[in-house]
C-alpha cells in the first residue's frame, strides 16, 4: 500500500485488478512506491475482505422498509505487520462466495503503535469463479476450548459469569462467511442454547490459519454447565470439541445489576452494579481487552466504605496511552472483592464502542 501524508489520513491501494477465486490462496503484498509515502510507518493494519454487495432491506418498525445494497458478506479479517511502511496477507478464499464475477471490497485501518499515527483506505477488487490449482483438505479444524484463562481443565470450577477462550486452527483458515448458519463458528450451552461467534473471532496477526475466539458467556447459574463448540474451514470440513464446568457458590460475593450505560456508546460508558450491602471496604478492578486479549484499560479503585450501588466507573474509550480505539467488541472482567470477609466474585461482559455516523461520513467508508 502506498502510504501517503498522513493529513489526509489514508492509504492508497495500486493494486484495483486483485481477483480473487475460490481454492486459491490468495497473497496481497504491497510496497510503498509513491514519492509521498512514510517509510518510517511501523505498526499494524487491520484487514476486512468482502465479497459482492448484497441487497437488504431496513426493518421498517419506524418508517416504511427500503432496499440498500452493503458489502456484509466477510470472506477474511485479519491484523498484519507495517514495517517500514509496507505490508503483506494471504489467505485461503472460502468455499462459500458467490460465484458469478462481480466487485468485492478491502477495507484497512493502520495504525503506527509508536507514533499512533492512523491512516485508512478501501479497494475494490474482482471475486467470482473456482481456481485449478488449489489443495485438497478434508480435514476439519483444531479446536481448544477454555474458560476464563488457558490453564482451565475440562470439569474446573470457573467465575460467575465465566469468559469462553476457543483456540482454532486450520491449514486452509477458519470459515468466516455468514452464508449457511449451520456453517458459522457456533457455540452450543447445555445442549439448548445456541450463540453465534463469527464476530467474535480474530486470526492471530500475520497468521490466517490459527486465532482465538474470546466471548463472556453471562450469568448462567450455579452448577454443571457444558459447551460444545463447532467450526468448519474453508473448505467446509467440520470439527467439534466440548468441555463441562462448574459455576459454584462457595465464597462468593453476590453482586447484581452488572452492566455498563449506554452500550453501544460512543464517547463514554459508566459501569454500574449493586452490593449486597453499603459501608464494606471493597475493592474494585476494571479490566477491558480487546477480542485479541490485548488489555486496553486498567481501572482500580478501593472503597473504605463503599456505597451499596456503585456506579461512578466511567471509560472514554481509549487505550492505556489515552488514544482513541476503533469501533467494536471488547470484553470487560470486573474483579469485587470484600476485604472484610474475602468473599470475592469475577464478572465478564461485552462492551460495544460504536463510531456515529458523522464519523464515518468523515471517513466515507470504515
Amino acid at each position: 500500500m502506498i502510504i501517503k501524508s498522513f493529513e489526509l489520513e489514508k492509504l492508497k491501494s495500486n493494486k484495483s485488478n486483485i481477483h480473487l477465486i475460490y481454492g486459491n490462496n490468495e497473497g496481497i503484498k504491497e510496497d510503498i512506491i509513491d514519492s509521498f509515502y512514510l517509510k518510517n510507518f511501523n505498526g499494524e493494519i487491520f484487514s476486512e475482505v468482502f465479497d459482492k454487495m448484497s441487497l437488504n432491506q431496513t426493518l421498517g418498525d419506524e418508517s416504511t422498509p427500503y432496499s440498500f445494497n452493503e458489502w456484509d458478506d466477510i470472506i477474511f479479517r485479519g491484523y498484519s505487520s507495517v514495517i517500514n511502511g509496507a505490508f503483506s496477507f494471504e489467505f485461503t478464499v472460502p468455499v462459500n462466495i458467490n460465484y458469478n464475477f462481480d466487485k468485492g471490497r478491502i477495507n484497512l485501518f493502520a495504525t503506527d503503535t509508536i507514533s499512533f499515527q492512523e491512516a485508512i483506505d478501501h479497494s475494490d477488487l474482482i471475486i467470482g469463479g473456482t481456481s485449478n490449482q488449489f489443495n485438497s483438505d478434508k480435514e476439519g479444524p483444531e479446536i481448544n476450548i477454555f474458560i476464563d484463562d488457558i490453564n482451565f481443565i475440562s470439569g474446573d470450577e470457573v467465575s460467575k459469569s465465566p469468559l469462553l477462550i476457543v483456540e482454532a486452527y486450520d491449514q486452509s483458515g477458519l470459515n468466516l462467511t455468514n452464508m449457511n448458519s449451520y456453517q458459522k463458528m457456533i457455540g452450543i450451552v447445555d445442549d439448548t442454547t445456541t450463540i453465534y461467534l463469527n464476530d467474535y473471532f480474530t486470526y492471530n496477526k500475520d497468521d490466517y490459519q490459527r486465532g482465538i475466539i474470546r466471548y463472556p458467556l453471562g450469568d448462567l447459574g450455579s452448577g454443571r454447565h457444558k459447551i460444545e463448540i463447532k467450526i468448519t474451514d474453508n473448505y467446509n470440513n467440520l470439527s467439534s470439541n466440548s468441555v463441562v464446568f462448574i459455576i459454584g457458590e462457595n465464597n462468593r460475593l453476590n453482586i447484581k445489576n452488572v452492566m455498563n450505560f449506554p452500550n453501544p456508546f460512543s464517547d463514554n460508558t459508566t459501569f454500574k452494579f449493586d452490593l449486597p450491602q453499603e459501608d464494606q471496604s471493597i475493592f474494585v478492578n476494571l479490566e477491558i481487552y480487546d477480542l485479541r486479549g490485548n488489555k486496553v484499560y486498567n481501572y482500580t479503585h478501593t472503597y473504605e466504605f463503599s456505597p451499596l450501588i456503585v456506579e461512578d466507573i466511567y471509560w472514554n474509550g481509549n487505550d492505556l496511552n489515552n488514544y482513541p480505539l476503533p469501533q467494536g467488541i471488547y470484553i470487560y472482567k470486573l474483579h469485587v472483592n470484600n476485604l472484610v470477609n474475602g468473599k470475592k466474585v469475577t464478572v465478564h461482559n461485552k462492551v460495544f464502542k460504536k463510531l456515529w455516523l458523522e464519523y464515518f461520513c468523515f471517513f466515507y467508508f470504515f
